[in-house]
């Protein structure tokens, strides 16, 4: 594990994101992601639904996925390097993904895991990404579904992913609520907090900022300086009732600034490196 972390780091890579919650990933500062938003589909509630329109997604569709992306209230932007990057690697850990093609605009699309890693079991599959509205989503569902031939699929949305929250209140479904199954780790808190300037799209008052491995939060004329792994993480990364005492005791319209700004969105499936 500590060869595996420090490959990690000198292939400079960020974060480490760890399948498994076990005491190993958490002694070595890994910090456990509260909270994930689960819902499992039943074909038979899609069973009437539509899927005119839907194909498997080409190049020439990434640069309309990120226009799409982009229509969403999100934090962060995507560039179309970064989503080339993405798809090819979820089309090589066996995924699929389709888009909703009306007459040459495309107005949504969807990534489905329905191999290991995502589980190993037959006739499951898992919701990566989904971009839309609910119609085209509920397409795109039945879509997968159907050429998939899957048992269930499952959508997993972490806390800070508000606008896939938001989609699953519109689709009327009713998610559970548990802490994830998975570790993150922070190999490079200072080029962490430089991604999480540099690409939020709004402007906060409270600004981050990294000493070494010291993460600081600016407001007005205060500087509060945080120095414990797990509680780093836990503002970076976990709901703000779990955010340290020296954050909670900041007032109300302080702290709902930095919710504006963290917890920091996560893929939803993490790697296990053992």
């Amino acid at each position: 594990m500590d060869l595996a972390i420090e490959r990690a780091r000198a292939s400079g890579n960020a974060l480490m994101l760890i399948s498994g919650d076990a005491r190993l990933y958490l002694a070595r500062g890994a910090t456990r992601i509260t909270n994930v938003y689960r819902v499992r589909l039943d074909p038979a509630v899609l069973s009437g639904v539509s899927t005119a329109g839907v194909r498997a997604v080409r190049a020439e569709d990434l640069d309309a996925i990120v226009k799409l992306n982009a229509t969403r209230a999100e934090r962060y932007v995507w560039k179309p390097s970064d989503v080339a990057t993405w798809h090819d690697a979820h089309m090589r850990l066996g995924g699929r993904a389709w888009v909703r093609d009306r007459g040459g605009s495309i107005d949504g699309g969807l990534w489905v895991h329905h191999q290991p890693p995502a589980e190993s079991r037959a006739g499951f599959g898992q919701v990566v990404e989904m971009l839309g509205k609910p119609e085209s989503i509920r397409s795109l569902f039945a879509a997968a579904i159907r050429e998939l031939g899957l048992a269930s699929l499952e959508v997993k949305v972490l806390h800070a992913e508000t606008a896939r929250r938001r989609m699953l209140d519109e689709l009327g479904l009713a998610c559970s609520a548990a802490p994830s199954d998975w570790t993150v780790k922070v190999l490079d808190l200072p080029a962490v907090i430089d991604v999480t300037n540099a690409q939020s799209t709004q402007p906060t008052a409270v600004a981050l900022r990294a000493e070494r491995d010291v993460l600081v939060l600016v407001t007005g004329n205060e500087a509060i300086r945080v120095t414990e792994t797990n509680a780093i993480n836990a503002i970076l990364f976990n709901e703000p009732d779990a955010w340290p005492e020296e954050v909670q005791r900041l007032d109300a319209s302080a702290k709902a600034e930095l919710a504006r700004t963290v917890p920091l969105p996560l893929c939803s499936y993490g790697l296990n490196y053992i």
